[in-house]
């Protein structure tokens, strides 16, 4: 669904101004694996994102890039995922990963815990909780990465969550069962209309659109 809110008139002399402003708002929702705790329920991720090349084989032009976040937030450390040994080191090798120069960007997400509930599979069952991510910058993977290295991947995401953090679950499986669960839920932006009356107006209006996520649909029952 969709709404306009209508604002003051503008001209076409405004339009250059409008366009270098940041006018566009986005906001996801996401359902994490594991119960975040109450004193972290909202919060700020600040870790830099960049790309890290991953030697896949014997020759080093044998690879390919991923992107990585700046966990130590000092360059030293990238971070692909959880539990992964290609967040710290060389397939094969005993050198440290690094970022591929000037690759690193800032990057800022906030979060907010909607609910917790569990979800199925396997015959077991596993603690998610829904959160609602605003990404304040538009980085490679930035709200993925973001999640998995506050320790909550992304249910699905077998890109930087595949690994997981609880050793006990089947993520392969798990992955199967269920697709990404990261949805854009809410988009707002400036936009412009030419009034239907004879004056040939130009105004401004903001138009706000909400999506529900489709993969909350049968699959959880939340409290």
């Amino acid at each position: 669904k969709s709404r306009l809110s209508y604002e003051s008139n503008t001209s076409n002399d405004d339009f250059d101004q409008q366009v270098s402003e940041d006018v566009v708002k986005k906001q996801y929702v996401a359902l994490v694996e594991g119960g975040i705790a109450k004193e972290k329920s909202s919060g700020m991720i600040s870790h830099a994102v960049g790309k890290v090349w991953v030697q896949d084989g014997a020759s080093e032009t044998d690879g390919h890039h991923e992107w990585a976040c700046d966990i130590l937030d000092d360059g030293s450390l990238p971070f692909c995922r959880p539990g992964d040994d290609k967040s710290a080191r060389l397939q094969g090798s005993s050198e440290p990963l690094k970022f591929v120069t000037g690759s690193l960007r800032d990057a800022i997400t906030t979060y907010q815990v909607i609910d917790l509930s569990t979800v199925g599979y396997d015959g077991k069952a596993m603690d998610v909780t829904r959160v609602e991510l605003t990404p304040h910058t538009g980085r490679g993977h930035q709200l993925r990465l973001h999640m998995a290295a506050l320790g909550h991947p992304i249910l699905g995401d077998d890109m930087h969550g595949r690994c997981g953090v609880d050793k006990s679950v089947n993520h392969d499986s798990l992955n199967r069962r269920y697709e990404l669960c990261l949805h854009s839920s809410k988009l707002s932006m400036v936009g412009w209309y030419l009034e239907d009356n004879g004056t040939d107006a130009i105004r401004k209006c903001r138009i706000d659109i909400d999506c529900v996520p489709g993969f909350l649909e049968g699959y959880f029952v939340f409290a």
